[in-house]
This record gives C-alpha cells, sequence and structure tokens, in this order.
C-alpha cells in the first residue's frame, strides 16, 4: 500500500491500547540519547484515525526531550480494523524483544476466534464416532447369520443407528425405545412377533445386535454399555513419543476454563441412570456444570461430596436439576435429594428441578406407553392417583429432546452475561496455549537436536 509523509503535533497522536499488553516501553533513556544526538531517523507509522503503529518508544523519547513536532506516515487502516493488532506486531519486527514479548506477540498473530474453534472441535471429537468408519471385526465362525426372515429387522434396526449417527455411540436400551416408535416384526416366519416393549422383544433385539456387530454390519464403536466401563492404560513407545502426542498434540487442546467460576448459583444436574450418562455429559461440560450419576436414590457419600463442592464454591444458592424416569421412584428423586441436602448437610438456600421426564413432557411429546407402575413401590398409591398406572423411562426421549430440555434448564439457572464474558477469556485463552505450544514445540526440538548431536 502507498503511504503519506508529513509533519504532525506529537499531542494529536495516540498510543495503541494494545501496544502496552505486548511490549514494554518503560526504558527508553538509549533511545532519547540518540534522537537527541542525531535527531529522528525512523518516521512514526500511524492509522488513519492517528493511532500509532509504528513510534510508542519514539513518542516517549520525544515527549522527554520536549520535541513538539515529529515526521509521520499515514498507514491505510483503521484502529479499529482486526488487523490492525497484527500490523502493529509485523512493524516491531526489527525490534529487540524479551521472550515475554516475543509471546505475546504470537497470541496477536493468532485468531482467538479460530483457536477456540480448535478447542471446541477436538472437546466434540473426543465423543464423537465417526459413522462413516470401517472397522475390522471378529471372525463370523460361532454366531449363526442373520436369516433372510429376520433381515427386515435388521434394517430396521440399522435405520435407527443412522437416525442418531449424530449421537453415536449408544445403548441398546436407546435403540429398543427408537424401535417402539414404528415397531417391526422380529422375523417375517412363523416365529417372528411385533416388536413391543417387552423382555422378549428386548432379548430378540440384543441377540440381533450382537449378530450384527460381530459379521460387521454395524461397528462395535457405534455402540457403549455404560454398565460395564473400560478404562484402557495410555503408554508411549519412548520420550519422543511422549511430547508428540502427550505433551504437544494436547497441550492446546485439554483447557477447560471454568465458565461459571463468576456465577451467584451452583448448579449441580442429578442423572438417576447411566444409560443417559453420554447424552448429558456434553451439555453439562459445555456450562462446565458437575453431572452426578446417581443410580436411582444416590448415596450419603455422593451428596456429601456435592455439598462439600458448594460449600467450597462459595456460591449463594445450590441449584439442583434431576434427570429421572416418569415413575413412583422417579417422582420422588428431586425431592428427597433436595431434602437431604438441607437437613443432612445444612445447605438452606436450595432449589431442586425436575428438567426431564415429567408428566407434561409424555404428553406433549407424546410418547407411547410403556410400562406399569411397580405395586412394590413404597409411593405406588400416591402416584397413580395422581398420573394414573403408566411409566416412562428417560430414553423414552428423543436424544435432541432431552439434550434441548437439560441446556434451556442450565440455561435459566446462569447469569448468561456472566457466563459469556468468561467464554471470550477462554477464547483468549486458548490462542495464548497455542502461542505457548509453538514455543514449547521449539524448545523441544532444540532439546532433540543437542541430543542427537
Amino acid at each position: 500500500m502507498s503511504t503519506i509523509e508529513h509533519l504532525i503535533n506529537i499531542e494529536e497522536i495516540f498510543p495503541a491500547k494494545i501496544n502496552n499488553k505486548i511490549y514494554n516501553d518503560n526504558d527508553i533513556s538509549s533511545l532519547a540519547s540518540d534522537i537527541k544526538r542525531d535527531g529522528i531517523l525512523e518516521w512514526f507509522v500511524i492509522s488513519k484515525d492517528k493511532v500509532i503503529i509504528s513510534g510508542h518508544r519514539r513518542r516517549l523519547a520525544c515527549l522527554k526531550l520536549g520535541i513538539k513536532k515529529i515526521p509521520y506516515r499515514i498507514f491505510p487502516i483503521l484502529s479499529t480494523d482486526p488487523k490492525f493488532p497484527e500490523l502493529l506486531v509485523a512493524f516491531n519486527n526489527q525490534r529487540k524483544k524479551s521472550a515475554d514479548e516475543i509471546f505475546r506477540e504470537e497470541v496477536v498473530r493468532l485468531n482467538p476466534e479460530a483457536t477456540y474453534m480448535n478447542l471446541l472441535e477436538y472437546r466434540i471429537q473426543q465423543g464423537r464416532v465417526n459413522i462413516e468408519e470401517n472397522v475390522d471385526v471378529l471372525p463370523r465362525k460361532t454366531r449363526s447369520k442373520i436369516s433372510a426372515a429376520r433381515q427386515p429387522f435388521c434394517e430396521a434396526v440399522k435405520k435407527v443407528f443412522y437416525k442418531y449417527k449424530t449421537f453415536l455411540p449408544v445403548t441398546d436400551r436407546r435403540v429398543h425405545y427408537a424401535l417402539l416408535n414404528d415397531p417391526p416384526k422380529t422375523s417375517i416366519g412363523k416365529a417372528g412377533f411385533a416388536y413391543g416393549n417387552n423382555p422378549k422383544s428386548y432379548s430378540a433385539l440384543s441377540r440381533l445386535l450382537t449378530v450384527m456387530r460381530l459379521q460387521g454390519i454395524i461397528p462395535f464403536e457405534w455402540m457403549t454399555d455404560t454398565t460395564r466401563p473400560y478404562e484402557p492404560n495410555s503408554f508411549y513407545m519412548n520420550v519422543g513419543g511422549y511430547v508428540d502426542e502427550g505433551i504437544l498434540q494436547k497441550f492446546d487442546k485439554g483447557y477447560w476454563r471454568n465458565l461459571t467460576q463468576s456465577q451467584p448459583n451452583f448448579i449441580q444436574v442429578v442423572v438417576e441412570k447411566m444409560t443417559v450418562q453420554g447424552l448429558v455429559s456434553g451439555i453439562c461440560q459445555k456450562y462446565c456444570v458437575p453431572m452426578l450419576v446417581a443410580r436411582g436414590h444416590s448415596s450419603i457419600d455422593a451428596r456429601y461430596a456435592i455439598s462439600k463442592a458448594f460449600r467450597q464454591s462459595g456460591r449463594d444458592k445450590l441449584v439442583l436439576l434431576i434427570l429421572s424416569d416418569f415413575d413412583p421412584s422417579g417422582e420422588t428423586i428431586a425431592e428427597s435429594f433436595a431434602q437431604s441436602m438441607r437437613d443432612d448437610f445444612g445447605i438452606k438456600n436450595i432449589v431442586a428441578s425436575k428438567v426431564a421426564l415429567t408428566y407434561d413432557q409424555v404428553q406433549s411429546f407424546n410418547l407411547p406407553f410403556q410400562a406399569d407402575a411397580k405395586t412394590t413401590s413404597p409411593t405406588y398409591k400416591n402416584f397413580v392417583r395422581k398420573y394414573g398406572k403408566g411409566c416412562w423411562e428417560l430414553e423414552a426421549l428423543e436424544p435432541a429432546q432431552l439434550q434441548a430440555l437439560l441446556d434451556d434448564a442450565i440455561q435459566s439457572a446462569l447469569n448468561l452475561e456472566l457466563f459469556q464474558a468468561e467464554v471470550e477469556k477462554e477464547k483468549q485463552e486458548s490462542a495464548e496455549l497455542t502461542a505457548m505450544k509453538g514455543q514449547m514445540k521449539q524448545f523441544f526440538l532444540g532439546l532433540k537436536r543437542e541430543v542427537d548431536l
């Protein structure tokens, strides 16, 4: 771009606010001596709105010497332009800098929005299964093949997986409830029967899913068994692998800022069962809200841990968001949990809300009937008197419905302005981490060269 050269009164130009965040301009004694002896050798470069791009240290030196008129050039850009910070750094390429200044320059060069999107994408990818991925499966020796009579049942199951492709992996319970919306026949042969919400149908589905995975019709990775978690150990072949994969590759991706640290409320999600844990955890992570899988009515140890976390947070109010089945037991979880937190642990300012599954949701989503309430439940009579005998499990909700309900509930308990302010800070931090990663990479490469020598 072309530039224009002029003289201007030094009081008419302004330092860039971002300059002080990058550079330390306190020591200008030597520069002032040079200017007093030789004059101003390098012209000031300013933006169209008279903000300094190059010349911050020269400005301080001129003010110290009492110089009023200075030579300058206009660079055709406004200081409000998103490219301004990067331009400022470019004009300071020849400057002698400390390690801290070099790091802060790198942060400016990076786009916080882009680095933040990379961080979010990594978080999403950690829990995502690629539906197009081909995987190896076990040999087909010990299981019978799917007969022609069971092919329509198999196709109905495959449609469920493609319907839920953005929510993979799923549990067999999720597949079971999806089939209830449009029940197939388990076989077109004499032994076939219409799929229903009963042990016989569920058992037929479980057998079919096993064969489908062993024959490679669906990958093993598309399903999960939350009741039997498996945690593999992580090992590395050598130190180089540890540095590349364990440190550098994940250094700027594994950071989570506590986005609720400035909130007045301590929000705690309580889920009755592990089968929906995968759907719920992503929403909780999005808002940095802790989640407890209670597996029914939670233990006293879990409630103590929540009370301890609440007190350590220094928040004003405990907000409990409950997700449980719509049945006699599930209807009492929210009330009993809040009562225990109040009476057993002395938390007075507490609010408990059942996010799902409620009677109104059963009606509004037109969920298919599942089962009658168990007569052995202590609250059976009260439940039947109020709602009737029908019961529904959380899995009856579509995954997107369940996630939307929880998302809305968390947002209603948040101060969204404070939350967004924390998100903006995390964006800036993501750029800082990526800059640190670049410096670390250079450091480790230097060590490796020394070892190789």
